[in-house]
């Protein structure tokens, strides 16, 4: 009788950890996913005030994005336009430069599960690319402008 008594102390312990094990993993696995957004520049060339021009060049820019912080700005968009507080979002989206030599930022989401994440990730990545696009670039020689690189998958 000593050890029936072991045995079922022992399986109820197993089925317990089992519910506990199943609970944390199904409350603290999380989703990552990233788009990836660039800025390149539009120079004029010497032919732009020629009507029958082509449009002016399109290139990559070196520039750095390291004190670029944009996400208070996407955070309450995404706030405005998910619901929930902008906290809720600053905790679950990051925005960061990409040290590739290029001007990218990394706009990356969790979310408990995939398709959110990847949803959450691209709304981030337009609304990051409305943000930038918004602000003047400060000289009319060059125009700075942002646009999704890669979306989230």
């Amino acid at each position: 009788m000593d050890g029936t008594r072991k045995r079922r102390l022992v399986t109820i312990a197993v089925v317990c950890i089992g519910i506990v094990a199943a609970a944390w993993w199904a409350f603290a696995v999380t989703y990552t996913r990233t788009a990836t957004v660039v800025i390149t520049a539009t120079y004029p060339t010497d032919e732009a005030d020629d009507p029958n021009a082509d449009t002016p060049a399109l290139r990559g820019v070196g520039l750095d994005l390291s004190g670029y912080d944009p996400l208070p700005q996407v955070s309450d968009k995404l706030a405005e336009q998910r619901g929930g507080s902008a906290a809720d979002y600053s905790d679950t989206v990051s925005i960061t430069p990409i040290d590739d030599g290029n001007a990218h930022l990394a706009v990356t989401a969790k979310a408990g599960d995939d398709a959110e994440a990847v949803e959450l990730a691209n709304q981030a990545a337009a609304i990051l690319v409305d943000v930038f696009n918004s602000v003047p670039t400060g000289s009319v020689d060059v125009v700075f402008r942002a646009d999704i690189a890669e979306p989230a998958r």
